[in-house]
């Protein structure tokens, strides 16, 4: 019999990616997001989404999460190894270590680097900006937003070239 609660860190983290370590209660509660909206009970192995009002346990965080049924949820745990008694998670287990395999450059009119969206496998996103002394910063506190590929953008302007912008589902207009 499978220990939900025993094999939430793990998950969470997977899912989830690093917490928000300023508004985190470890050893207990995990939050996630910039607001830390997302919360995770370590101890009862329970999940709370506050901007989405959706909660419970190790399975509704993955239909969450994956966008899946039941079934679907089952199998991912399965296929990451949380249901297989091969790879019985500890409370101490490490998630699986993530690699960059792509990043995505931001730059201003000039060309110059504003911030790099950084793509992981397994699948995730994180973004981040220099720092000036050639290391990262992991947040974009005070950094310009621009589109991607700007100075392309601008040119094509300056060309008189047509540009098709497509409104992705889920965003909100500025207010």
């Amino acid at each position: 019999m499978t220990d939900f609660a025993a094999i939430m860190p793990g998950v969470a983290a997977e899912l989830l990616g690093e917490p928000n370590n300023n508004l985190s209660k470890p050893p207990r509660e995990m939050r996630y997001g910039t607001h830390g909206s997302l919360s995770v009970d370590l101890e009862n192995g329970r999940f709370y989404d506050h901007e989405n009002s959706i909660g419970g346990g190790v399975i509704d965080l993955v239909k969450h999460k994956i966008r899946t049924d039941h079934d679907g949820a089952v199998a991912w745990l399965r296929d990451h190894g949380y249901l297989n008694a091969a790879k019985a998670p500890t409370p101490d287990a490490k998630p699986p270590q993530k690699t960059i395999v792509e990043t995505y450059p931001y730059v201003d009119c000039l060309g110059q680097p504003l911030f790099e969206v950084v793509r992981y496998e397994p699948k995730d996103f994180r973004q981040r900006r220099p720092d000036g002394n050639g290391d990262w910063i992991w947040n974009l506190k005070g950094v310009d937003r621009v589109l991607y590929r700007l100075p392309e953008v601008l040119d094509a302007v300056r060309n008189g070239d047509n540009l098709y912008l497509r409104r992705r589902k889920g965003l909100r207009q500025p207010s």
